[in-house]
């Protein structure tokens, strides 16, 4: 075998292999939509929509602002889909109007058992239900706040495991 033809191999194999890593996974992104369903906006957390309008024009200002206690969770991030905020506090998830702030409703989610004391990471959300992680689980609400389902873990992991925002 002559080394030119080794080489050309070898440049073939590895021009294969650098090939599939630039590769983007296909994803859904809705268009001109205020929707925010999961922390830092899509799967690979990268905080950017190419297809938002343009700001208006003027000084930004707080249209409302809401106390929240965090207590346990520790990134609070709100996601907005369907004009709804929602909020992991650690123990329950809230529900405000994205237009003025008022709370539609509050479920204290602490005492489910998959949750076992507190939730740890955000929210995500996604066919019309509520995901999260908890310090022994992971569970789903409604968007009126309704537990849908709760599964606690096997053990096999630590607890504080699932804590990042669920990608579904």
């Amino acid at each position: 075998m002559r080394r030119r033809d080794v080489l050309a191999g070898g440049a073939t194999v590895a021009g294969a292999a650098v090939a599939g890593c630039s590769l983007r996974a296909e994803e859904t992104i809705p268009s001109l939509s205020s929707d925010w369903p999961r922390p830092r906006y899509d799967e690979r957390g990268t905080g950017y929509r190419d297809d938002r309008a343009p700001v208006s024009e003027g000084d930004p200002s707080i249209r409302w602002s809401a106390p929240m206690d965090a207590d346990g969770s520790d990134r609070p991030e709100p996601v907005v889909v369907d004009d709804v905020v929602y909020i992991n506090t650690g123990t329950e998830v809230v529900a405000f109007d994205a237009a003025d702030g008022e709370r539609r409703w509050r479920r204290r989610i602490a005492d489910e058992p998959s949750v076992r004391g507190y939730m740890r990471g955000p929210l995500t959300v996604a066919e019309g239900r509520l995901f999260a992680g908890s310090h022994g689980g992971l569970f789903a609400l409604d968007t009126d706040g309704t537990v849908v389902w709760s599964v606690e873990g096997d053990g096999e992991f630590p607890a504080g495991s699932v804590s990042g925002s669920p990608v579904v």
